[in-house]
């Protein structure tokens, strides 16, 4: 295999910090395209809805009626029920500033430290961006979760211990089927000790057959490592796209607005010693539209 270089000048060169942030940080990010992607267009703040209360809850709290039969002098029965929520949400930034002395450009020995600060900054910016979406989905979570009642895995504490992953699974597409709320188990998210002990347990249970984690119990699942809590598992019904991110990507500061998260400026300080100054950052807001099409587990 070939041995690219590259001289410490080039490293620090606009056109090529952008890309090489993008290439490392993107195959790190696990819901951005899975979900709508809305530019603001340098608005702070958005609008939107969600549903929270289903026609089976209007009927059982009496502000919806049964469909009642006709009689000739009759007349139908009104419906009433609870207005869709409608919710503001802010976008807020967060980001990283590498910054490198002057002598950095004339040294080519240092174009491993720079790169290797891009690692670290694309790595600390998808863990964030990852894990505040996580945030949101568990906190917003409306379908019913597994509980000791439902499954004996979660009195395990570790799910490679269990016996019955294929069981935690199908309880988990029971609990997405719920009344009047038309979703179904579409995807799983698990940190990586869950994924291996999934993968463990069917090549147990099916030594001569392949596994296969995009059939799982018919479910995705997908490693998202360390950016889920190891003894949780996020269940999703994707075909329903519950989730809406909402972003601004300045074109100053990218070269792929429509479709980047993240920025980059690069310029040099005008304070002594002028140390050459890269902003990576990002400005973006979660919205969680679909809640019923979420599930949270925990105690694995």
């Amino acid at each position: 295999m070939a041995i690219i270089t590259i001289s410490a000048d080039e490293a620090l060169r606009k056109e090529f910090i952008e890309p090489t942030i993008i290439t490392k940080l993107n195959p790190k990010l696990y819901f951005t395209d899975l979900f709508p992607v809305v530019d603001l267009g340098g608005a702070s703040t958005f609008r939107y809805f969600t549903d929270e209360d289903s026609a089976e809850e209007d009927i059982e709290a009496g502000r919806m009626s049964a469909p009642m039969e006709m009689s000739e002098l009759g007349k139908l029965p009104t419906i009433n029920v609870l207005p869709i929520h409608k919710k503001i949400g802010d976008t807020y930034e967060f980001g990283y500033s590498l910054r490198f002395s002057q002598n950095v450009v004339r040294e080519n020995g240092f174009v491993d430290e720079i790169l290797r600060a891009y690692d670290r900054a694309s790595y600390g910016m998808a863990k964030k961006i990852n894990t505040d979406m996580i945030t949101n989905f568990s906190a917003n979570a409306l379908a019913p979760a597994l509980t000791t009642e439902s499954t004996p895995t979660l009195a395990d504490g570790v799910w490679a211990e269990s016996d019955n992953i294929s069981g935690d699974v199908i309880q988990m597409q029971e609990n997405m089927d719920q009344d009047d709320w038309d979703y179904e188990l579409s995807d799983l998210f698990v940190a990586k000790s869950e994924y291996y002990s999934a993968k463990q347990y069917y090549r147990k249970a099916s030594p001569s057959l392949k596994w296969d984690p995009t059939d799982v119990e018919g479910a995705n699942l997908t490693n998202v490592k360390s950016n889920i809590t190891a003894g949780s598992i996020l269940g999703m019904d994707m075909t329903a796209k519950p989730v809406t991110t909402y972003k601004n990507t300045n074109p100053k500061f990218s070269s792929d607005p429509k479709h980047s998260l993240v920025m980059v400026n690069k310029y040099e300080s005008e304070k002594y010693p002028y140390p050459i100054v890269i902003d990576i950052f990002c400005e973006m807001g979660i919205a969680v539209k679909s809640k019923h099409a979420m599930s949270w587990n925990t105690g694995f």
